[in-house]
């Protein structure tokens, strides 16, 4: 409980949003992870992202139902009853099962993680005085 007052009391001060409260378990979100490879494709995934985000941290919603899912589909410009085959059958589940062990083989083991130049690695929600300490360290390195 700790850690997520911390959270909720940073994201308030960056304007952002949080009710754990509304949170009423964690979701399996291997299906939410399958929508967004698919808006991917569709050039709709900064949205679905960002309202499966919304749908979860704000409203609490269960995003590892598959009727939310679509739901949020939908509302993104997605064709639903696609989606809905697509949540119903094993589309792309061992793609994305293969790229979170790869993730995890790698390392990653917070979320947020950030990859920079394809070999730093910078986990967790980061205050910008961090980001701008990577950017000089990074930009100190000698080229190549």
């Amino acid at each position: 409980m700790a850690i997520y007052a911390r959270v909720e009391q940073a994201a308030r001060e960056a304007g952002v949003e949080i009710d754990f409260a509304a949170m009423k378990r964690m979701p399996n979100t291997m299906d939410a992870h399958r929508l967004i490879h698919w808006a991917g494709l569709e050039g709709r995934q900064t949205a679905v992202k960002s309202a499966l985000m919304r749908a979860f941290f704000r409203e609490g919603r269960d995003i590892g139902d598959a009727e939310t899912l679509v739901s949020i589909a939908g509302a993104c410009g997605l064709d639903e009853p696609v989606i809905a085959r697509l949540l119903a059958s094993d589309a792309d589940r061992d793609d994305i099962a293969a790229r979170d062990m790869d993730a995890r083989r790698k390392g990653v083991n917070a979320v947020p993680t950030f990859l920079i130049a394809r070999q730093y690695v910078v986990q967790g929600a980061q205050p910008p005085e961090v980001w701008t300490q990577v950017i000089e360290e990074l930009a100190a390195l000698p080229p190549g």
